[in-house]
């Protein structure tokens, strides 16, 4: 029933799999890297610019910004350290 609702059949599958074809279709020729941490900071600037538009007492619209931006700054922070996990591992 959910792959009735995505558009794709199960009989168009080669490798068992029902989204193979429609995933190889949909990025066949297209080479796009994207990182977590660059969908998640446009997702913050998203949020900060409907916060930014909606909210409009001053101290709570402050707040929220705030509360975004450490949200941010800990998402940068912590890939960081989930990088160089196995540096810090080794050196003990």
């Amino acid at each position: 029933m959910l792959s009735r609702r995505a558009g794709v059949s199960l009989s168009n599958s080669e490798d068992g799999s029902p989204l193979a074809k429609s995933r190889a279709a949909f990025c066949e020729g297209t080479v796009i890297h994207v990182s977590r941490l660059s969908i998640a900071l446009v997702c913050y600037v998203v949020l900060g610019a409907l916060t930014w538009t909606t909210i409009t007492d001053s101290k709570i619209r402050a707040g929220t910004l705030v509360i975004l931006a450490l949200f941010a700054v800990k998402s940068v922070l912590r890939r960081k350290d989930v990088l160089h996990a196995d540096t810090e591992s080794d050196a003990d």
